[in-house]
């Protein structure tokens, strides 16, 4: 197959269906679990919450803790029962997300906690703000594009909003460890914004701008907060 032949092809028809089974996978997925949608909001806002204040070695545990449930959660209930039936490709994907389950558990329960950082300066206030877009309007993006607000991504049930949010968590770990807690959310974002492209969602670079944006943040807060010499 030469170079022409590939080149006429886009990316759109690489995918393995189509964008109303896209959304009605997540609109049949969030019928299914209602109204726990309130509870992982309001699960996000507390996370928010905590971080806004100082947060203690338990709070630090407490948020990683639950950050790896969902990823635990979506490599099951999620990719594994709904969006591999549809995608044969995701069975690759599921593996990665039961080990950034771990990973995230591994370093909640590690004798001393990551100890996250307060958000402050222009690095925080951008993790702030990434953390409130991923946990209050990512739920509408699919609504404002125009599949229903009954297919929306919800964070802590929809790994999109997660993955964007974890990427904020993680930037306020001072310590090395966040690269390697960053790979796999970061890696999601990127392919996301590829799968919402061709499927002509509006939205599409929501997840990537949102991930790349954290991880920048992520390195400025560090050396914000790295000893002076």
């Amino acid at each position: 197959m030469g170079l022409e032949t590939w080149a006429s092809y886009s990316l759109s028809d690489f995918l393995l269906f189509s964008d109303r089974v896209y959304w009605r996978m997540f609109e049949t997925y969030n019928q299914a679990l209602w109204p726990a949608q309130i509870g992982t909001i309001g699960a996000g806002l507390l996370i928010i919450a905590g971080l806004l204040v100082q947060p203690s070695p338990a709070a630090n545990r407490l948020i990683l803790l639950a950050l790896a449930a969902a990823w635990a959660w979506f490599a099951w209930a999620f990719l594994d029962a709904r969006y591999e039936p549809i995608n044969w490709a995701i069975s690759y994907v599921v593996p990665l997300f039961w080990l950034q389950a771990a990973l995230l558990a591994g370093a909640a329960l590690r004798p001393k906690p990551p100890s996250l950082a307060r958000p402050r300066g222009p690095a925080g206030a951008l993790v702030t703000h990434i953390m409130v877009f991923a946990v209050c309007v990512y739920p509408v993006l699919s609504w404002a594009g125009g599949q229903g607000w009954r297919s929306g991504e919800v964070f802590g049930l929809a790994p999109d909003p997660t993955a964007v949010a974890t990427l904020a968590v993680t930037a306020l770990w001072p310590g090395t460890g966040r690269w390697l807690l960053s790979i796999v959310p970061l890696a999601w974002c990127l392919a996301t914004g590829l799968t919402l492209h061709a499927l002509g969602a509006p939205h599409f670079l929501a997840a990537p701008v949102l991930g790349l944006a954290a991880l920048a943040a992520g390195v400025a807060a560090s050396r914000l907060n790295r000893p002076a010499a």
